[in-house]
């Protein structure tokens, strides 16, 4: 019988915005596998948080493991359009 996939890390708990260091060792304790974020937070992307973001995203890349950011919603995408990080972190074509 194969593993249950990890349950996404859930942007919109405030354990990750009232913690990086927290946020940051639960992607780093996940790059072993695949990487899903639940981005349909109701608010912008914080600049640390997007910082965080990219850098589990090149980490994954890197390590040949999946990272997907699942439900990017318009306020978490406006967040990454001003910080110009949205093709970075959602894909080339995700500004439109």
């Amino acid at each position: 019988m194969s593993t249950p996939p990890t349950a996404p890390i859930d942007l919109s708990l405030p354990q990750w915005r009232d913690d990086p260091q927290l946020l940051k060792s639960e992607l780093q304790a996940r790059l072993g596998e695949a990487v899903v974020i639940d981005a349909s937070v109701s608010r912008p992307v914080e600049t640390l948080t997007a910082q965080l973001l990219l850098a589990a995203r090149r980490a994954a890349e890197g390590a040949n493991k999946p990272f997907e950011i699942q439900n990017p919603s318009e306020p978490f995408r406006d967040g990454l359009r001003v910080l110009g990080l949205i093709d970075e972190l959602l894909g080339k074509g995700a500004a439109q």
